[in-house]
């Protein structure tokens, strides 16, 4: 069957400083014959060389997202935009091929991208060559950084969580999944995993760990505890419940910022927990964390991220949290711990995708 050649020319605003060439980009589905395509990315255009069996119109690239084609130009914007650390704008397409050629304007309206941002931690160039790769590791990880810049061009707060978790999720899944192949996890385990990574990596996190440092135990106090552990330490067989909330959750996060929550756990267990003779045990553990001022940044770190995100994105997706959206005032408490929550999983997946090839 006769391969058509295919051109296609992505103009974007100026973007000094880039300029790379990548040869045999593969694509789905691409037959084991065929050596993948070739893309240029220039100073203020992207060159897609392509060969095609069908013959493909600009719309049909453009509105058909499984299309191998839209799967590189999917692939040069995702390099383009975590290269620059900032929005491209996009001016226009071109595609060309033998007896076809269009231009389609890219308005403000359908650019990928809604608003400017900007990343803070530089990608290395070794991980962005993932995304020009088939397979599990390269999706992966193009999902991730795609929520990861949907979130931060966003100015809804609510969608930036989502998103920002959404990311954190695919590369929490990756890192669990390429020990687990060909069985694909489920999150909690893959949660698991991603907490004894936060706990044993520190170096690899630093700067996540610097801000997670300067954290006070008021600030982790105005979170909605309570909610968490009337979800997770709630059960019929009351003796499993105190063991879990002693083992799981106060012997398992040592840190001295914690000790206000440890204690809006006693209050509502304490029937429980006396009934069993364990008071002394949990009061012992607090005095501990509190006289010899223990902190673990490793601890909140993946408590904050593993478990109260977790919770929180539970309780929005199933819509168990009421919708503060109307409300007699223009901020409530619901808005400012979100906005807390991105802050903190901002800096968390940006380095994690820095981490990316050592995950």
């Amino acid at each position: 069957m006769t391969k058509r050649k295919y051109q296609i020319i992505i103009h974007t605003s100026r973007t000094d400083g880039v300029h790379t060439e990548k040869n045999n980009v593969a694509y789905p589905q691409m037959s084991k014959v065929s050596v993948g395509d070739t893309i240029k990315v220039f100073t203020q255009k992207i060159d897609i060389q392509a060969e095609r069996n069908g013959k493909f119109y600009i719309e049909d690239i453009i509105e058909y997202k499984q299309s191998t084609i839209y799967t590189q130009i999917y692939k040069s914007l995702l390099y383009l935009f975590l290269k620059k650390r900032k929005r491209v704008n996009i001016r226009s397409i071109d595609v060309r091929r033998t007896g076809y050629s269009k231009s389609l304007l890219i308005d403000v309206k359908r650019q990928p991208l809604v608003g400017d941002f900007s990343i803070r931690f530089a990608i290395p160039e070794a991980v962005l060559d993932n995304l020009w790769e088939e397979g599990v590791k390269g999706n992966t990880m193009r999902a991730a950084v795609s929520h990861f810049l949907v979130a931060l061009s966003s100015n809804d707060r609510y969608i930036r969580f989502e998103r920002l978790w959404r990311a954190f999720e695919q590369i929490a899944m990756w890192h669990k999944y390429h020990e687990a192949m060909p069985n694909k996890p489920k999150e909690f385990d893959a949660l698991v995993n991603m907490r004894n990574h936060i706990c044993v990596n520190p170096i690899e996190l630093s700067n996540t760990f610097a801000y997670v440092d300067t954290l006070d135990n008021t600030k982790i106090d105005s979170l909605h505890w309570r909610k968490l552990i009337q979800n997770n330490y709630t059960c019929a067989n009351k003796v499993k419940q105190v063991r879990e909330l002693y083992s799981d959750f106060f012997d398992k996060n040592k840190d001295e910022r914690l000790v206000g929550v440890f204690k809006k756990a006693l209050k509502m267990q304490e029937k429980e927990i006396n009934n069993q003779g364990r008071m002394v045990d949990f009061d012992t553990l607090i005095s501990d964390y509190s006289n010899n001022h223990i902190r673990n940044n490793s601890h909140v770190l993946s408590l904050l991220v593993c478990k109260y995100c977790y919770f929180m994105r539970n309780k929005m997706f199933h819509g168990e949290v009421a919708d503060f959206s109307f409300c007699f005032t223009n901020h409530t408490e619901d808005d400012d711990i979100t906005e807390f929550l991105n802050e903190l999983l901002e800096r968390l997946v940006n380095e994690l995708i820095c981490e990316y090839n050592n995950l």
